[in-house]
């Protein structure tokens, strides 16, 4: 990933539209899966902005191998991000969660399955995996070029991906769906200035983009999802043996 890039984010993440629409998400559907009080693991958690949403209401950590995000990590969770990323879990020394996430970190690893079968090894007992990864393959573009990605996913190679790390997907859909053709439009448009993704609408754009894209909370909820879109998201387990 380009050495700047965290700078950047962490800069805008609290206020940008798609970082600040995600967490909504992705909060609203860990809370359809777990009780209050459950342990999280998020693996390549980056500076703590989705852990920061779960502390207050479960026991959330976080792994991240990079020393220079965990020390600029956000500080209500700085001592909740520990070294680490799939393959690393020493310093969780044998524990395990009831739900552990996966959150836009896949495409970065170059072996997919061996990592998924590394986090699997950090999930408790009847817990679960949440993955989320960029979608569609024909979007390929600078962006990911920036972003160090190895791969974006279609719903079928995730499927595969997943099975083959020996998991059972219980739920897998696109999201990032309703704003899928401005920014396609987006990209093409800032394809040799992919610094202009970051930048912060104007704040009534901003607040719109923000109030389009994590309703679509209530769609995955109740498991409609949708058929094409940005990005994916999947539920997992281990699957049982014998």
């Amino acid at each position: 990933m380009d050495p700047s890039l965290w700078a950047e984010i962490s800069a805008v993440e609290d206020r940008h539209w798609w970082f600040t629409g995600r967490r909504e998400i992705i909060t609203h559907l860990v809370s359809t899966l777990l009780p209050d009080g459950a342990s999280i693991l998020d693996i390549g958690c980056g500076t703590g902005f989705m852990l920061e949403a779960l502390t207050g209401r479960y026991d959330a950590w976080g792994l991240e191998p990079d020393a220079l995000i965990r020390h600029k990590s956000r500080q209500a969770v700085h001592g909740r991000i520990l070294p680490g990323d799939t393959t690393d879990h020493s310093r969780l020394l044998g524990r395990r969660f009831d739900l552990v996430l996966l959150l836009d970190v896949l495409e970065h690893v170059e072996h997919d399955v061996k990592a998924l079968r590394a986090a699997a090894a950090t999930v408790a007992q009847n817990g679960r995996l949440l993955v989320t990864v960029p979608a569609n393959p024909r979007l390929w573009s600078a962006h990911d070029e920036r972003n160090a990605h190895y791969r974006r996913y279609t719903a079928e190679t995730l499927a595969a991906v997943l099975d083959a790390a020996g998991l059972v997907t219980s739920r897998l859909t696109h999201f990032n769906s309703r704003l899928y053709p401005i920014v396609r439009a987006h990209r093409i448009l800032s394809a040799r200035h992919t610094e202009r993704e970051l930048q912060i609408p104007p704040a009534p754009i901003n607040s719109l983009l923000r109030w389009i894209f994590a309703g679509e909370r209530y769609r995955l909820e109740h498991g409609y999802g949708y058929g094409s879109g940005l990005s994916l998201a999947a539920v997992a387990s281990i699957r049982p043996t014998g």
